[in-house]
């Protein structure tokens, strides 16, 4: 591994990390968001580290948040 793949995965390490954090604290949008992130950040080690020869991760298509709750509460 060099230092590129080892900059990804930290990213990525710290990014699960703060999307449970969000989760724990009821905010779902971020989570959700940052969960977007870190499939972004998987694609992008997986697609370096094979050179394309890996199929993407497809992202799910998700609805817009439709609880009534607001961020932060």
């Amino acid at each position: 591994m060099n230092a590129d793949d080892n900059d990804i995965l930290r990213q990525i390490q710290v990014k699960r990390k703060e999307a449970l954090r969000h989760m724990l604290a009821r905010r779902p949008q971020k989570a959700v968001a940052i969960s977007r992130e870190v499939d972004r950040l998987l694609n992008e080690y997986y697609r370096t580290k094979t050179k394309g020869l890996v199929p993407t991760i497809q992202e799910e298509h998700r609805p817009p948040w439709k609880s009534g709750e607001k961020e932060g509460k």
